[in-house]
């Protein structure tokens, strides 16, 4: 008797699977430039305090941060 409310027939899964899809490859994403870009800013701190500590001079400072940004 209820039986039409639970069906949603052919396109039910063809609209929702693109879109879940979509959401999984947002957060796949998301969290991918989340980690490069915690990793990069980390390494740039620690580059910002061994030249700041003296313990590299400006050229290896330059170096070393242009080999971050590439």
């Amino acid at each position: 008797m209820w039986r039409f409310c639970s069906n949603y027939g052919f396109m039910g899964g063809n609209f929702w699977l693109p879109i879940v899809a979509l959401l999984v490859l947002v957060v796949i994403f998301s969290s991918l430039v989340f980690a490069l870009t915690s990793k990069t800013s980390s390494a740039k701190k620690i580059l910002d305090e061994k030249y700041a500590n003296g313990e590299i001079d400006w050229e290896t400072y330059q170096t070393r941060r242009h080999n971050l940004r590439n």
